[in-house]
């Protein structure tokens, strides 16, 4: 909640123990961080502090201060053994985060990003708070600011034993698809036009206007209240969240599916500008990505040559960009609402005579056109 007590996000604990499981306690799947008017907060519940992931995951999205309250103990170490306490420390450290645990048994602390304790409750109830400057950027020795330099470092993509059998991802593995077969001829039409407030700033696509037949348009704010007949699992995600991205690629990957088709609105569009994450996820995810090309403001055979164009030289080289055939392929292309422009406006960049033709150049692609009724198809004579 907010000073003026307003909702400003919601977490569900990830990590259950058996005792909660067993009672039917189900689990959240995501990891929201939280933008406050004093800065980026996200909070882990009792048993997720035990998993290294989430504070990485919190501290990659942005987070600068992770809330953890916690039943556990945090007690200083005993016996050579590193307990809450210096668990906590590491979690700060390793990800350059304010880690504030909030403990019913132990001492409550407030851990800076080096990892040292700026407060603590020494074991009693109470109040107690420490001053932070959440903009300074105290570097380490021969490195620099961790929480800079770390993230640019990281190597996921050598990181695929966290996901093998006999290294705990057995059943990591299945839920994420990972044993599943995917097909290229199963193309699947993407969407990423929706936004929210805790990633965007705003909803959007989510609060809409219903044109109705009769009587005043409705007005869906997006939240809880959308313009739809089915709420999406995973609530008003945003398209541009890469946490909300990996999530699609995981059930896609579940499905079978092997190519998924962007909606594309052109150079600079919210839909463009998300397609860097979308193509390093698809490829995560063993998915390969084609480009839907919309009806954006302006668009004729020209201007489609051109962003056709822009596709292939900016996004071209990377290993999800979908190139159908065998060898090295041609891209492929869906046009949406292809009969607004007359097929003589096509043949000038489709046909291999004319004069502006992609033919046997660099921009070579397979374009496929909608027909959506039988009298549209006059706009192919």
């Amino acid at each position: 909640m907010d000073r003026q007590g307003r909702l400003v996000g919601k977490y569900r604990k990830v990590h259950l123990p058996r005792e909660e499981w067993k009672k039917g306690v189900r689990p959240g799947f995501e990891y929201p961080v939280f933008d406050t008017e004093f800065g980026k907060v996200a909070i882990q519940i009792c048993y997720d502090w035990f998993f290294p992931e989430s504070t990485e995951i919190f501290a990659l999205q942005g987070a600068e201060i992770v809330f953890a309250p916690t039943w556990g103990n945090t007690l200083p170490d005993k016996d050579g053994k590193i307990d809450g306490e210096s668990t906590f420390r590491v979690r700060a450290r390793d990800n350059a985060v304010y880690m504030v645990p909030s403990v019913y048994s132990g001492n409550s602390l407030v851990i800076d990003p080096m990892g040292r304790m700026l407060a603590s409750s020494a074991g009693q109830e109470g109040v107690f708070w420490a001053e932070v400057d959440l903009n300074a950027r105290e570097p380490l020795k021969w490195v620099g600011h961790w929480g800079s330099i770390g993230p640019r470092h990281r190597r996921p993509s050598t990181y695929a034993t966290l996901m093998e059998p006999g290294m705990g991802g057995g059943a990591l593995r299945k839920l994420n698809g990972a044993d599943t077969k995917t097909s290229r001829r199963v193309h699947v039409f993407y969407y990423p036009w929706y936004s929210n407030p805790q990633t965007d700033g705003a909803y959007g696509h989510w609060n809409m206007t219903q044109i109705v037949k009769q009587g005043q348009p409705v007005y869906y704010p997006g939240g809880d209240d959308i313009a739809a007949n089915f709420y999406p699992q995973l609530g008003c995600y945003s398209s541009a969240s890469e946490q909300d991205i990996a999530a699609h690629m995981q059930m896609l990957r579940q499905a079978g599916v092997g190519v998924i088709c962007t909606s594309w609105w052109g150079i600079g569009d919210y839909t463009d500008r998300v397609v860097p994450k979308l193509l390093d996820w698809a490829a995560q995810y063993g998915i390969e990505v084609c480009f839907h090309i919309e009806p954006f403001r302006g668009r004729n055979a020209r201007i489609t040559r051109a962003a056709i164009a822009h596709i292939i030289d900016t996004y071209g080289s990377h290993p999800a960009f979908y190139r159908y055939g065998e060898g090295a392929g041609r891209p492929m292309f869906y046009v949406y609402d292809s009969y607004l422009t007359p097929a003589s406006e096509w043949a000038a960049i489709l046909s291999p005579g004319g004069a502006e033709s992609i033919r046997g150049t660099k921009y070579d692609a397979v374009v496929i056109g909608l027909w959506v009724k039988q009298r549209e198809g006059a706009f192919m004579t």
